[in-house]
């Protein structure tokens, strides 16, 4: 029986030399724009690949289901493990899009409605909030026009209180650090995807990443990006001062048959029920005046601030091990303008436990 112990310092060696990472750097940023030819021969073979930013608009195409994997047909890859895969993803990919590719502040993609007729002008591509927006309008009139920011006892009344809330709005675990412990895990660049406008057809245009069309002709065109600094006040209307972090376990059995799309069912659920709990606490925040920057994939490093946060340990193979799910879980963070009690890093044996038993570097 190994018990967990607390830390008062990250437990990990960092570099002196360490600045930062930028987005830009990402593997999911770099396949929508690095130029750089792919090396992998299994990849040019398979996929008839040349530079690394046509991955991207394959591995997004794919998902989308314009694109077949080479195992089309075979068990683990029907048309019905397309379709179960599709409707786990459906909640991430309709309300929060990209948000897995380290898209921030997310933007549906959607068409303008006649409210008296019910027609769609489908060929009429507007964007509205995601589930992870930074809008912090709501919190802004709450504190001026409502009744105002709510006030709890203390810090700690206000971190339990919080805790209780994002666990009964969906989350399996979470966890708490100060800005102070996590800025150093901020990117020091955050990407903007650009959009391509497709054109299906029936007539409907949407705006995506990736050109559709020719991804079906086997042409994989991304959109690429533009990079921005990192400015929480310009994009959020605040400074952090904790991050909430919540993480929730996947359906183990379904994460067994990967790399099956039943595999990629839950994946995708785990990533829409990232942007649906996220929205929720995002809610319950600005409806008592606090305001917040819910995030994905993007804005800062997921695994280090959740190891900050006391809820798990990282591994050899660089994913977050947690004590309870292991490394079955998906992450999400929440900068927020209120001051709470943060949690200490924790240790389990992870560590020595990887420098034995080394599956992943032997896989």
């Amino acid at each position: 029986l190994v018990l967990s112990k607390e830390q008062d310092e990250f437990p990990y060696e960092i570099s002196s030399d360490f600045k930062g990472m930028p987005q830009t750097n990402c593997i999911f940023c770099r396949v929508f724009s690095d130029k750089d030819a792919v090396v992998d021969e299994y990849v040019q073979k398979t996929y008839g690949l040349t530079k690394i930013d046509q991955m991207g608009a394959m591995l997004a195409s794919s998902l989308d289901g314009f694109v077949h994997p080479e195992q089309h047909g075979e068990p683990g890859f029907t048309a019905v493990d397309k379709a179960l895969e599709l409707a786990g993803w459906a909640t991430n990919d309709e309300f929060s899009p990209y948000a897995q590719f380290g898209r921030r502040n997310s933007l549906i993609g959607t068409h303008i409605v006649n409210p008296v007729t019910g027609k769609i002008a489908k060929d009429k591509p507007v964007f509205v909030p995601g589930f992870h927006t930074w809008d912090n309008s709501r919190a802004e009139y709450e504190i001026k026009h409502g009744d105002g920011r709510y006030q709890f006892k203390d810090k700690q009344e206000a971190t339990d209180r919080i805790k209780r809330a994002c666990s009964y709005l969906g989350a399996d675990l979470v966890g708490v650090t100060s800005i102070e412990r996590a800025q150093k895990w901020v990117y020091t660049n955050w990407i903007d995807l650009h959009p391509i406008k497709n054109t299906f057809p029936d007539g409907t245009v949407k705006m995506m990443t990736y050109d559709a069309m020719e991804a079906q002709k086997g042409n994989f065109i991304s959109a690429g990006y533009g990079v921005s600094p990192p400015d929480f006040r310009a994009e959020s209307g605040f400074e952090p001062k904790s991050v909430i972090t919540l993480a929730w376990a996947m359906d183990y059995d379904a994460m067994k048959t990967a790399p099956s799309l039943v595999a990629g069912a839950a994946a995708g659920e785990g990533y829409s029920r990232l942007a649906e709990i996220s929205y929720k606490v995002s809610t319950f925040l600005r409806r008592l005046g606090i305001k917040c920057a819910p995030c994905g994939n993007d804005t800062a490093s997921s695994i280090p601030i959740a190891i900050e946060s006391g809820m798990g340990e990282g591994s050899r193979m660089g994913m977050l091990i947690t004590e309870k799910y292991g490394p079955n879980v998906r992450l999400a963070k929440i900068f927020t303008d209120i001051e709470l009690v943060p949690d200490k890093p924790r240790t389990f044996g992870v560590k020595d436990f990887c420098k034995n038993c080394k599956k992943c570097a032997d896989s």
